[in-house]
């Protein structure tokens, strides 16, 4: 089902989906190489498939990825309530990599992260949520 340098998304310690490629495979155990450099070991329930792709963007352009984790920006005030819930933030597509693309942050224009097409759209303009997220 899966393969040797597929991009997948591997679910961390922290029960969220991260993009990772697929470096080995051994039996039932998969080692997951990280965007952010990190790599785990992990049986197959612990990866999923990313089905969209990224043909319909292009690099400098505005989007929103949605983001699972639970901080919420506010504008004005620069800080974030941990209960706030997770939603679509927007951001800045830096890079295309395959299924992935390394987004810039718009609440923080320092902050890079590697996110599958799965958890990419167009802007809504009606959408409010502004999120921003740090690995735990």
């Amino acid at each position: 089902m899966f393969r040797v340098g597929e991009q997948v998304e591997g679910n961390w310690d922290d029960g969220y989906w991260y993009v990772a490629k697929i470096g080995t495979i051994e039996g039932n155990k998969y080692r997951l190489e990280y965007y952010d450099g990190e790599v785990d070991t992990v049986l197959k329930n612990k990866i999923q498939k990313i089905n969209a792709d990224l043909a319909k963007f292009k690099v400098g352009e505005s989007v929103e990825y949605y983001w699972p984790h639970s901080y919420e920006y506010i504008e004005g005030v620069g800080q974030t309530r941990p209960e706030a819930g997770p939603g679509w933030c927007p951001g800045t597509i830096e890079k295309i990599e395959g299924k992935a693309a390394l987004i810039r942050y718009e609440v923080d224009s320092k902050d890079l992260d590697w996110v599958s097409a799965d958890r990419i759209r167009k802007p809504k303009p009606s959408n409010l949520d502004v999120h921003l997220h740090r690995r735990g």
